[in-house]
């Protein structure tokens, strides 16, 4: 069993840079999501044992074809003429490309049915490689897909982004009696785009031989083709 964990796992919502697997379980969680996320984890972990082998994995963000969260949004930000991103550029977090997640766990499962006792009860991070703004990571994405970017560099404040989730979210409560909607914008969403949360994928490397199946230039080129034929 592999259980598919997340970064949020360990996310305190605090700047946490180059941490590796060691790093402790938060005692609070920014969300429920993080927090779910953790008990998942930890259970699967715990029930490691000679009849039921088990592992975890925690992608960094992960993207691609196909995804409903982070390029969907991109993308309707470049059709509306009004790109704006958060923060001030500085804040860096890392991606994991879904052809490249999918195969970690093809990896770690094989491990695991082949009796690589180094992997048993294990969690590990997955992740392409060097850590990034973000925005400015999606960005080449965009642009890769044919979009136009305006304006070409307009950064709204962490403060002010933050107030404006508050805002969403207290407008979704009050507006959830007529309509359940998640709010696209969130204090969690600005929290976790404007501060940095590194790591490496070492573990992974040495434990059952994960390194990326597709470099940065494949990753972008198969997601442009997928949104081509949409």
């Amino acid at each position: 069993m592999v259980s598919t964990s997340t970064v949020d796992a360990v996310f305190t919502g605090k700047p946490l840079r180059d941490i590796n697997e060691s790093v402790a379980y938060p005692e609070r969680y920014s969300n429920m999501y993080g927090q779910s996320k953790s008990e998942a984890e930890q259970l699967v972990l715990r029930s490691n044992s000679p009849n039921l082998k088990t592992a975890a994995i925690r992608p960094a963000d992960i993207w691609g074809g196909g995804d409903p969260y982070h390029l969907k949004a991109f993308f309707n930000m470049a059709e509306s003429g009004f790109y704006v991103r958060l923060g001030d550029g500085e804040a860096k977090c890392q991606h994991v490309y879904v052809g490249n997640c999918a195969h970690a766990h093809v990896l770690i499962t094989k491990a695991l049915l082949e009796g690589n006792t180094k992997a048993e009860g294990e969690v590990y991070f997955i992740t392409d490689g060097a850590a990034e703004n973000f925005f400015i990571f999606f960005d080449r994405i965009v642009l890769a897909c044919g979009y136009k970017i305006w304006p070409g560099n307009l950064w709204l404040p962490k403060w002010l982004a933050y107030g404006l989730g508050a805002i969403s979210e207290l407008v979704s409560v009050l507006w959830r009696p007529i309509k359940y909607y998640n709010p696209s914008l969130s204090r969690f969403a600005v929290n976790y785009t404007c501060t940095d949360l590194t790591f490496t994928s070492e573990k992974a490397n040495t434990d059952f031989g994960y390194k990326n199946k597709y470099d940065l230039e494949e990753s972008v080129k198969r997601t442009v083709e997928f949104y081509s034929k949409k």
